[in-house]
C-alpha cells in the first residue's frame, strides 16, 4: 500500500510550502538590505550581497520547479502551448 505522504496532493502541498518559505526568506532579505545598499557601499560588500541574492533566487527557482524537473505549468495562459515541430 502506498504511503499517504507520497500522494500527489501531499507532494504538491510540500512543494507549495517550500516555495512559500523560499519566497518569504527572499522577501525578508530584500527588506533587510533595502537601505543597506547604496552608492557608498564598498565593492566587497556588494559582492557579498550579490551572492546572497543569487542564493535566494536559486532557492525560489528550485522550489518552483515542477516535480518532473521541468518548468511549472502556467495555468494563467489562455492559449494552449503549441507542440514544437520536429525538424
Amino acid at each position: 500500500m502506498a504511503s499517504t505522504s507520497d500522494s500527489p496532493a501531499s507532494v504538491a502541498d510540500t512543494r507549495l510550502w517550500m516555495r512559500e518559505a523560499a519566497l518569504l526568506a527572499a522577501e525578508r532579505f530584500l527588506a533587510d538590505t533595502s537601505e543597506t545598499i547604496n552608492p557608498d557601499t564598498p565593492a566587497p560588500a556588494l559582492l557579498h550581497y550579490a551572492a546572497r541574492y543569487r542564493a535566494h533566487l536559486a532557492a525560489v527557482v528550485a522550489a518552483s520547479r515542477h516535480p518532473d524537473g521541468g518548468r511549472p505549468a502556467r495555468q494563467h495562459m489562455k492559449t494552449p502551448v503549441r507542440a514544437r515541430s520536429r525538424t
